[in-house]
């Protein structure tokens, strides 16, 4: 095993396996490295986002698509890389964004084991930074988890009132984070309303 810096996080791999999001068989789920091959893809994260002067920000969709194409086999190495990055003072944000698109593409594919990711998630809903927590209110919404409702109403007013400094950097004109959070926790709530409305019509 080796260390190696994952958008400046570092993170244990398998030793000998080069960062790349080539296939390198046509069927690699069936390659005994093809779990190794993940985490390789995983250390590419944020490494190649690019982001202009006005916010807008382009993410490696082709390498968060590879990724998210792993399924389950996904979800343990997202989980401890999300667990470290919350745990790194100089993590790259968007290593952190990408990764949660990561995460939000197996929720939208129901992956069986991604509601195992909203431990690892948490970590980052006081994180001051604004892409991170418009992604991040996203991937709620769509997890629908409902456990996040009340920190993500915590995250509004502790936002509100910390009024964070910017970060040398700043979201689009359109773009607003307690918009965002506000919309997560409103489908949150009524995707939870719908919820026992059903169990209590099953009873």
């Amino acid at each position: 095993m080796a260390t190696t810096v994952v958008g400046q996080v570092p993170i244990q791999v398998q030793s000998g396996i080069q960062p790349t999001f080539n296939q390198p068989t046509s069927n690699p789920r069936r390659s005994g490295n093809y779990f190794e091959m993940l985490q390789a893809q995983v250390t590419q994260l944020g490494t190649q986002t690019m982001l202009s002067p006005s916010g807008l920000v382009q993410l490696n969709q082709p390498l968060i698509q590879s990724i998210a194409s792993g399924g389950q086999q996904a979800v343990p190495i997202l989980a401890r890389f999300l667990a470290q990055a919350a745990g790194y003072p100089m993590v790259n944000p968007f290593a952190v964004v990408e990764a949660l698109q990561v995460v939000q593409h197996l929720a939208q594919q129901r992956t069986p084991g991604v509601q195992q990711l909203y431990g690892a998630l948490s970590k980052f809903n006081y994180h001051p930074d604004p892409y991170i927590q418009m992604y991040l209110a996203e991937v709620y919404r769509v997890l629908g988890e409902p456990q996040a409702i009340g920190p993500m109403m915590a995250n509004l007013v502790h936002t509100a009132i910390n009024q964070y400094p910017p970060m040398g950097y700043g979201l689009p004109p359109g773009q607003d984070r307690f918009e965002a959070w506000g919309g997560a926790i409103s489908d949150l709530i009524a995707q939870n309303v719908a919820r026992q409305l059903q169990q209590r019509q099953m009873v």
